[in-house]
């Protein structure tokens, strides 16, 4: 996502600014809001432009609107990784929107990344529905520790 622009959502258009100025211009805009997209359409318009902030915020709304936690938390961590270090105030916007959906460690793992963002592969708590990540979700332990009466050959 480095070498790609942003958009970010009309609604939002101004809030990244710096000491009053206007938003970095590598940031594009978008203009249109369209609350009636379905989750899937949605989805191929992030992976078509990852960098399309509109359709992040919308897919967030959606979900949030749905009470449906878990694709609240996946469009929330897609959102962080695009976002990268940038967009603090964005981040901060939708975790505080959304932080009543998710559980305790869901909420702790966001607000631990609120600053910092999130690469495509940093370890995550379980994300069944994310678009973006490329790591490992859940846990990585495969075998617990334990004692056996079986013969080791």
């Amino acid at each position: 996502m480095d070498n790609e622009q942003l958009k970010y959502p009309a609604d939002f258009a101004g809030a990244e600014t710096q000491g009053g100025q206007e938003p970095q211009p590598h940031l594009r805009f978008a203009s249109t809001l369209c609350v009636d997209d379905a989750p899937e359409s949605l989805e191929k318009r992030i992976r078509r432009d990852p960098g399309d902030l509109n359709a992040h915020v919308q897919r967030i709304r959606y979900y949030q609107t749905q009470y449906d936690a878990p694709g609240c938390y996946a469009a929330l961590v897609d959102l962080f990784i695009v976002l990268g270090p940038r967009g603090i105030d964005l981040r901060k916007r939708m975790a505080s929107q959304t932080g009543f959906l998710l559980t305790p460690s869901l909420r702790e793992f966001i607000e631990n990344h609120l600053y910092v963002g999130i690469s495509a592969r940093t370890p995550l708590p379980s994300v069944t529905s994310s678009i973006l990540t490329e790591a490992i979700s859940g846990t990585t332990e495969l075998v617990a520790a334990g004692t056996s009466d079986l013969p080791v050959h």
